[in-house]
């Protein structure tokens, strides 16, 4: 379930036209995304839900990074 999560999130932040600086936009989409299943920890094993949920964001902003700065995916010629 995880890996399909992290392969939505790399395909979300790929097709969001959102105009905002890209390591928040990365950071929002891997909150958003991360919580459709990391809520469900919460009730009974909070620090994973956490754990799960800030793994998210900081993969969300390594996408988007990767992405934008280092393939210059986001940037017109």
């Amino acid at each position: 379930m995880t890996v399909a999560n992290r392969l939505l999130l790399g395909f979300v932040i790929g097709i969001s036209s959102w105009q905002i600086k890209h390591h928040l936009h990365g950071a929002l989409l891997g909150l958003i995304l991360s919580l459709t299943v990391s809520i469900s920890f919460l009730p009974g094993e909070p620090l994973k839900f956490i754990l799960y949920t800030g793994a998210g964001i900081c993969y969300g902003i390594f996408i988007d990074w990767l992405a934008t700065d280092m393939l210059n995916a986001g940037k017109k010629p």
